[in-house]
């Protein structure tokens, strides 16, 4: 008997497991990957597309396993085994795969969201056709919004520009490395403000003390959450959105479905990010293939690298950490910095078309507890 295993969402998780469950070669699953966009995006590269350097886009031919069948479509809500998409359509699973993903939760009203591709190039429109000496403001503390931030100061030098936070950005970097990141944004001219941004109007953004900026562009890349979809189809959910699952990425509401990605919170808990979504599309594909088998799974290991980020085309930072993800004291920097971030933002596409190839095409590093325990349980 054929099964069917839907994959919701095609971004790095989703991808790389629909590869990883097609690689086997089984004959008696189908694996359909459901996407909102007819492209992938690269998430990683968003800030780039905001800024004009970068599409941000790949086909999914290019990506994802022959086998794999591609529907555009945008899920409404999970009820059973069926997903009832927009236009009062039912797609049925035996298994499913909730890849979402996350984006931004802008809370300033009139902020393009980064972590949106469409906003992202609306943003690089606007951008585009400002004259010279118009404000841009970047609301975030963090890496998107440094990289953002920068990205745009170096490819329009004609733009003033400016970050705003709410706290001092990158706080919690390494003191060294922090000086070095926050003396590049003083390169590039970077205006930086402590400040809660709360709304922007009439191309000026205003602050919760009154304060006011011109800003003909205003960019939020600041806290991310899930889609309602996991919420409004009543899952299990952290305050972000995620679902909950157990160690083994398994639902803990119900046996037939698997969360990977932004979209999922296993007691791991990793940080969201790329470096997490792979390791978890391929090990959530471990996952359906020994629920479809009528086995338990084993729990999902993660041992974190580096954090890696771009200031720029022309400088990045590459921060090792120890496996649990804790930052380690020295880091890469400068020149060698970018080109060890563009490195690995390129690898992950090959990571993706690699795992076409075999099962155990692509592997990652591992940091947590035994992973050979089993837990979790097969689909009823």
């Amino acid at each position: 008997m054929t099964r069917n295993v839907i994959v919701l969402g095609g971004g790095y998780a989703g991808t790389m497991a629909a590869n990883r469950i097609l690689a086997t070669g089984r004959d008696d699953v189908t694996v359909t990957v459901v996407n909102a966009r007819p492209r992938f995006v690269e998430r990683i590269r968003l800030h780039q597309v905001a800024a004009g350097t970068a599409s941000g886009e790949q086909e999914f031919d290019d990506l994802l396993h022959p086998a794999a069948r591609v529907r555009i479509a945008t899920a409404q809500r999970i009820v059973g085994r069926v997903i009832e998409i927009e236009g009062g359509e039912r797609l049925p699973f035996d298994i499913l795969v909730l890849a979402v993903g996350s984006r931004g939760r802008p809370l300033v009203e009139g902020a393009l969201d980064v972590s949106d591709h469409g906003e992202a190039s609306r943003a690089r429109e606007i951008l585009a056709g400002l004259p010279a000496g118009e404000w841009v403001s970047v609301i975030g503390g963090g890496l998107t919004a440094l990289e953002t931030v920068t990205e745009i100061a170096e490819t329009h030098p004609r733009l003033r520009v400016r970050l705003v936070a709410d706290t001092p950005p990158v706080a919690g970097i390494p003191a060294r490395t922090r000086r070095k990141m926050l003396r590049r944004l003083d390169r590039l001219d970077v205006e930086v403000v402590t400040g809660k941004a709360t709304r922007t109007q009439h191309a000026r953004l205003e602050l919760a003390d009154g304060a006011g900026f011109d800003s003909a562009c205003t960019l939020w890349a600041a806290g991310a959450q899930a889609p309602d979809l996991a919420r409004v189809s009543g899952f299990t959910v952290d305050r972000f959105g995620r679902m909950v699952t157990d160690d083994a990425l398994v639902s803990v509401d119900r046996p037939d479905v698997v969360g990977v990605g932004d979209a999922a919170l296993p007691p791991q808990a990793p940080r969201p990010s790329c470096q997490a979504a792979l390791p978890m599309g391929a090990h959530g594909a471990e996952t359906v293939l020994a629920l479809l088998d009528g086995t338990a799974p084993t729990r999902f290991d993660l041992g974190f690298v580096a954090q890696c980020v771009s200031l720029g085309r022309h400088y990045g930072v590459v921060q090792p950490t120890h496996r649990d993800d804790t930052l380690r004291p020295t880091a890469l920097r400068g020149r060698i910095g970018a080109v060890g971030k563009e490195q690995v933002v390129r690898m992950t596409l090959r990571w993706i078309r690699k795992q076409r190839s075999a099962r155990d095409a692509y592997s990652w590093p591992h940091g947590g507890p035994d992973a050979s325990e089993p837990t979790g349980t097969a689909v009823r």
